[in-house]
């Protein structure tokens, strides 16, 4: 592990654990910055870590997320179309993630009931969440549709490690509890909920690929 490695993995993981002791008093000005910074630092993490087009669309991917974390944070902040906003970059983010996690794909096949029980459950969530949706329906549909391809390719592409395929499924765990909260029913303690398994996520995806290289 290099230098710079260690330095985007402490300024990770030292953001991550500052923006959720803040949880407590969130949303706060500026709070939405530091929300960011784990995404940004693992896209410079992918960019310096992983060679060729594979790094470069794992960088995009991570820094469309941090672009949809911003979103986010500042709809918490001031509501408006601030969601719709940030529901369109993180699409961008899982459709660059499909992209990535299909190049050079083969599949692991012992995998595959498991693939089957993210599809079965993406269906159910979906018709869950329906009457609740109004005229997001079809933004949040194919936002579910594109998540759950990514989730099924991350947890099929045979990897040296079960890094990407729990990333994969901590990934669609965390938008689930965001979706619930939002359109269904509140659920106690959900931004904790929804950030610790986002960060680990993001982590956890970015590490499968670098371990790889």
């Amino acid at each position: 592990m290099t230098g710079q490695q260690r330095v985007l993995r402490f300024a990770f993981f030292g953001f991550a654990l500052l923006f959720v002791a803040s949880l407590p008093f969130y949303p706060y000005p500026w709070g939405w910055v530091i929300k960011t910074i784990p995404a940004l630092s693992l896209a410079l993490l992918a960019s310096i870590s992983v060679p060729g087009l594979t790094g470069k669309l794992l960088s995009v991917a991570l820094l469309f997320s941090a672009a949809g974390d911003a979103a986010l944070g500042l709809n918490d902040l001031y509501g408006g179309d601030y969601f719709v906003l940030g529901l369109g970059l993180f699409l961008v983010a899982q459709l660059v993630y499909v992209i990535t996690f299909a190049r050079g794909f083969q599949a692991q096949r012992s995998r595959l009931p498991l693939a089957g029980l993210l599809i079965a459950y993406s269906l159910a969530l979906a018709l869950i969440l329906r009457p609740g949706l109004g005229d997001l329906m079809l933004p949040v549909f194919v936002y579910i549709i594109v998540i759950t391809a990514m989730g099924v390719l991350g947890v099929l592409r045979a990897t040296k490690s079960t890094s990407l395929a729990v990333g994969a499924v901590a990934f669609m765990l965390s938008d689930s509890v965001i979706a619930i909260n939002k359109f269904l029913m509140p659920i106690p303690g959900h931004r904790f909920l929804t950030i610790v398994t986002y960060f680990f996520a993001q982590y956890m995806i970015a590490q499968a690929f670098v371990q790889e290289h």
